[in-house]
């Protein structure tokens, strides 16, 4: 598994001039001294930035890069109009209508904008990336009403009658449902919001008013406060996923002490009191925030005492009662006190506001930070005082031992999408106002009868449940009749009756579920225990639906915005009992914005109600899905995989998919195992190459961060996403540094070309500066190339291809074929490169490939040791992951530099730089499955690839070293990494302005 290479070369050769720093100039009689460079160069270079002592602090990057970008009239003039039908890609004898298919949403969260809320609006306001767009969630809950007007709420005490005429609690059950949905806004209240939002951001809507809607909210997780000590054990209270349903209901069976507590607060006279219980919501929403490195800092214990003495802030921050006003203060005080604040790394985002973007990261910043040190307190508040609010739960503060040095020393990393915490709270104090106790205390005193509760929670997907039970006595079977509850949810109650002592263990409960068009019913069936208090069920229908926010990422790189891809999804139901069930599917196509707002992603949310029976764990069936490009830059690529049920949101791209948030571990109504400490938490995921360690450049980036981290602390990490998709014959490794400028492969082919197609009268005189055919393998008969490699296993072709590039025109500027250097290709991607982030791509893993402005960055300011301090392999399947750095251990006295580097991005210019005494250059093309399948057949030299019309699977790039050229042939001769076996003996040609090959070229100076 070692890089093809001649037995007989020495491989620990050193070059006198090369073999420590940077290269010096080169003799008077070298070629470079014949011949001048090019006078067109796409880049000057700063002449103080080739000294390493005069470079700017903590930049890594050789200068700033230059790269050619197309203009408007550039884009093809007639868009490529999408089909109107295509074949379904799970059963292609069928045909998909894309006329009536669904289009996606653009619904993400602009994260550079903190959120608006006033004391008394029971919502917040997020700024949307769509023009005039703002999305509204609510702050806290209430309590649901029952069809006849009441609170949805009821406390049952089990008492046994006992033979002495005393009475003894057995326990209980406190059951209620909480709405976490208001009325929609009106005319008047969606002016008002519009009000706030100029006075607090100045921000001016677009024909007076901005267009408001509601907040797509992922499940999330509820902490339960004040029952503590009152439920029996066994019971969660803390950290219950929950989904985002406008209706959530409880059943919580009380120990006797609780009973009895809960029945006297009821029947106390003269006025009854209601339930000291408070619950936290907290769910996830998605947010972007553009490419930045932001550093949070100050004291901890001046925070920590900040929060602790002042409990207006704490309700603001944490009790959700006070307005977007309250916020400002508090960000004043904590700044002003040096507690607490945060600071742009090096340039702000282009076009983003750094007072808002700095004000909404802080926010952020509290909102998880701080609130660990918070905790929820169900004791009675009055309105007047801070927390007290529509709702609001009161809030203190935990124990935490801080010392007065400890500060908050924390880089968050923004390149992509990540998670925002929205809470919603609920004081069942608070909510519940004037009631009538007699129709919510129920005291059950007949020892033959327990009650059998169901509540069921709403959802819109539900037209009705219908409830039974039974259980066996000594004198038979006995059914439970219930009253039948539509998708609104609501109590269905029945009696378990029985002879004692006789008393049933437990009960089988069916529920029948009729579910609204296209979506099938199914029956339920569960065997539920009955204790001496009853039975008691919770069934929440949302937990048994699949709710999962697509996201695509794709259209941020997008150059041409009439592009379209169609996206199609399908689930088959597991083999049941039962009938078999129908699958369920569904496409839509994905777009740009049309406004070419590139942060502005498509979204579309995938929903369809699953049997909880067809919950096996990790044997599930999945979601399949694929992404089939149509037409514009997204034309033949193709990409599919699967979707775990569970998964709440999922970035997707032609390149593979990547989790955004929590997963839930299961339907919520089922899991009824203990929290898994080590659970995901405050998962983000990017989507794009993430910036590599150093500078804030295109061929580097801010200080290393693992995959995947949007706004995580250090201590929060989140997994990569794993790439999936069909599999190149070759490995590939080019992956354009968008992120840094770098044009994407797209508009990479559309820049090539465009220099094809506008070849003058003045490009045609200025190649009569040059030859017409040139070729550094046959210089009046020698050899400047170095022998063909093998990259073999991993996405290492930058490395390969810029270290041939450097090889060869290290023997140009030598003036010396028989030269031969060999550097070592594994110092510079196993080392360097994984250094910055990459990887090989192989399975599992993220951020595979590199690109040349970061490979030679590396050159410049770390060098590259020879081959023999560092021996290439390569993992030995596609499966095994990246090898370690394990060069020598004197190989930075072995490093050999470069002078500095050069992007070319005129093809003349490319020719004179080959032609006149420079070298090869390093190039990088888009790989077609064609590609593949022309150079299977062609190993002649002469065979030259050209694009066709129809070129199949786009793969990825691909990067080279180019060694000639002939204007014969209208082709470029290249130098590939794929062994000897491959091509024409690893040497092949491609047409000019083919795949993107002549867009821009890289050239090293070295001497």
């Amino acid at each position: 598994m070692s890089k093809d290479r001649d037995p007989e070369k020495p491989h620990e050769k050193q070059y006198d001039e090369a073999a420590q720093g940077h290269c010096g100039s080169a003799s008077p009689d070298t070629p470079s001294q014949q011949h001048p460079p090019p006078q067109q160069q796409s880049v000057q270079l700063d002449p103080a930035w080739g000294d390493p002592d005069k470079r700017p602090p903590g930049e890594n990057a050789l200068h700033a890069i230059s790269y050619p970008r197309l203009s408007p009239e550039d884009l093809p003039v007639e868009a490529e109009p999408v089909p109107t039908m295509v074949p379904d890609p799970f059963d292609p004898s069928k045909m998909l209508d894309l006329s009536a298919a669904d289009m996606p949403a653009f619904n993400l969260v602009d994260g550079t904008v903190t959120f608006v809320t006033d004391s008394d609006m029971p919502f917040v306001l997020y700024k949307g990336y769509n023009p005039n767009t703002w999305f509204y969630a609510p702050r806290w809950g209430r309590i649901a009403k029952n069809p006849n007007g009441e609170p949805a709420f009821m406390v049952t005490k089990k008492v046994r009658n006992n033979p002495d005429g005393s009475k003894t609690t057995l326990g209980g059950i406190l059951s209620f449902m909480v709405e976490l949905v208001v009325e929609l806004p009106g005319d008047a209240e969606q002016q008002k919001w519009t009000n706030l939002i100029r006075t607090m951001h100045h921000i001016e809507p677009t024909g007076g008013r901005f267009n408001f809607q509601p907040l797509r909210l992922n499940p999330g997780r509820m902490n339960v406060s004040g029952l503590d000590m009152y439920a029996r054990p066994g019971q969660r209270l803390k950290d219950i996923e929950v989904g985002a349903s406008s209706s959530i209901a409880f059943a919580i069976e009380l120990t006797p002490d609780g009973a009895d507590h809960f029945a006297a607060m009821l029947g106390a006279t003269p006025s009854p009191f209601p339930p000291q219980v408070a619950i936290m919501f907290d769910f996830r929403y998605q947010y972007l925030i553009p490419q930045c490195r932001i550093q949070a800092h100050g004291y901890k214990k001046k925070c920590y005492d900040y929060f602790s003495w002042n409990a207006k802030a704490r309700a603001s921050y944490f009790g959700l009662v006070n307005g977007a006003f309250e916020y400002q203060s508090v960000r004043a005080d904590l700044r002003q006190q040096q507690a607490f604040d945060v600071s742009v790394i090096g340039q702000p985002p282009a076009g983003v506001e750094l007072s808002k973007l700095l004000d909404s990261v802080f926010d952020q910043f509290v909102k998880l930070e701080v609130g660990q040190w918070i905790q929820a307190d169900p004791k009675p508040v009055e309105a007047s005082a801070p927390g007290g609010f529509f709702g609001g739960v009161s809030v203190a503060m935990k124990s935490v031992s801080l010392s007065d040095t400890a500060q908050f020393d924390q880089t968050m990393q923004f390149a992509g999408i990540s998670e925002g915490l929205h809470q919603v709270s609920f004081n069942f104090e608070q909510q519940l106002g004037t009631f009538d106790p007699h129709k919510h205390l129920f005291i059950e005193e007949d020892d033959i009868k327990l009650p059998f509760k169901v509540l069921l929670s709403n959802s819109p997907l539900i037209k009705r449940i219908l409830p039974s039970a039974s259980y066996t006595t000594s004198t038979g079977p006995r059914s439970v009749q219930c009253n039948a509850v539509t998708g609104d949810g609501g109590f269905s109650e029945g009696v378990i009756q029985f002879t004692w002592p006789q008393q049933p263990t437990s009960a089988d409960l069916d529920l029948l579920v009729d579910f609204v068009s296209p979506y099938i019913g199914y029956k339920y069936d569960q065997t539920l225990p009955v204790s001496k208090n009853g039975a008691a069920f919770a069934y929440y229908p949302d937990a048994y639906v699949q709710r999962m926010h697509a996201i695509f990422t794709d259209p941020v790189y997008a150059v041409d915005l009439r592009s379209r891809a169609l996206f199609t999804w399908e689930w088959t139901p597991p083999a049941g009992s039962g009938p078999p069930r129908p699958r369920v599917a569904g496409n839509f196509l994905v777009g740009p914005d049309p406004n070419g707002n590139t942060f502005n992603l498509p979204t579309y949310d995938i929903i369809f109600p699953y049997n909880p029976s067809d919950w096996t764990g990790e044997s599930t069936p999945k979601i399949q899905y694929k992404l089939q490009g149509l037409t514009g830059e997204w034309k033949n690529r193709t990409s599919s995989g699967t979707i775990t049920l569970g998964v709440t949101a999922l970035g997707i791209s032609f390149d593979g998919s990547t989790a955004v948030g929590d997963s839930l571990a299961g339907p919520a109504a089922a899991e009824n195992a203990e929290h898994d400490p080590d659970y995901r938490q405050r998962l983000t995921a990017m989507f794009g190459p993430p910036p590599s360690k150093g500078g804030a450049y295109s061929s580097s980036g801010g200080e290393g961060h693992a995959p995947g981290s949007g706004f995580i602390p250090p201590d929060h990490l989140g997994h990569p996403g794993i790439e999936v998709g069909e599999v190149p014959p070759f490995k590939l490794g080019y992956k354009p540094d968008v992120q840094g400028g770098e044009p994407s492969l797209y508009e990479r082919e559309l820049i090539a070309q465009v220099h094809a197609q506008h070849a003058t009268a003045e490009s045609r005189a200025a190649a009569a500066a040059h030859p017409a055919d040139y070729d550094l393998r046959n210089v009046y008969g020698y050899n400047y190339i170095t022998p063909v490699r093998n990259q073999g296993n991993c996405g290492s072709c930058v490395a390969f291809g810029v270290t041939a590039a450097v090889e060869g025109s290290l023997q140009v500027r030598r003036n010396d074929p028989y030269l031969n250097p060999d550097f070592s290709e594994a110092h510079l991607f196993y080392c360097h490169g994984v250094a910055q982030g990459r990887s090989c791509g192989n399975a599992g893993e993220a951020n595979g490939g590199w690109w040349p402005s970061g490979a030679l960055d590396q050159w410049y300011w770390n060098g590259v040791a020879d081959e023999g301090c560092f021996p290439y392999n390569y993992p030995a399947s596609p499966a095994y992951p990246t090898l370690p750095c394990t060069a020598c251990w004197d190989a930075q006295s072995r490093a050999t530099k470069i002078s500095t580097y050069y992007v070319l991005s005129n093809p003349d210019d490319m020719k004179s730089w080959i032609s006149s005494g420079w070298g090869p250059l390093a190039a990088c093309f888009s790989i077609y499955q064609e590609f593949y399948n022309f150079f299977q057949t062609n190993t002649s030299p002469s065979a030259i690839y050209r694009k066709s019309n129809s070129p199949g699977t786009l793969y990825g790039g691909h990067c080279i070293c180019v060694v000639g050229y002939s204007d014969y042939d209208q082709a470029w001769i290249c130098k590939n990494s794929w062994s000897t076996a491959w091509a024409a003996s690893g040497f092949f040609k491609i047409g000019y302005g083919q795949a993107g090959i002549d867009a821009y070229m890289w050239g090293a100076d070295i001497s």
